[in-house]
């Protein structure tokens, strides 16, 4: 059996019936917790040209996707296909920063279907001066 949708950190209950070549009957009922998503560790940021940032995280594992949040991505952040570069990490460069100023940076990592990473402060982040 297959069962899609499940959310992260939260106890699911099963019920499994039985019928035995007897005629009789039979059920069991198992309960489990599916376990948390995890935040991508290790965000590092660094301006690498005028109006650039690169942004790298350690990759982590079961992860669909990540989400990339900072400047300019009030609308719901940047989606990051996964790409890990021969060093282990996962990098996106960021553009159109503006120079002089104080930067925050958030990384989430996304799971299929529906899981995320806890929002807030339990994201990985990184800011740049």
């Amino acid at each position: 059996m297959y069962d899609s949708g499940l959310q992260p950190a939260t106890t699911y209950s099963y019920r499994i019936d039985a019928v035995y070549p007897d005629g009789s009957i039979g059920s069991t009922e198992i309960q489990f917790t599916t376990p948390p998503a995890v935040n991508p560790g290790g965000l590092t940021a660094q301006l690498s040209a005028p109006g650039q940032v690169l942004l790298s995280w350690q990759p982590v594992v079961g992860a669909a996707y990540y989400v990339v949040f900072g400047p300019g991505s009030a609308s719901g952040g940047v989606k990051v296909a996964e790409s890990i570069s021969k060093t282990g990490v996962v990098s996106y460069a960021v553009t159109g920063v503006p120079a002089g100023t104080s930067q925050e940076f958030a990384v989430a990592s996304y799971y299929e279907p529906g899981r995320v990473s806890s929002p807030g402060a339990a994201w990985s982040r990184v800011s740049l001066t």
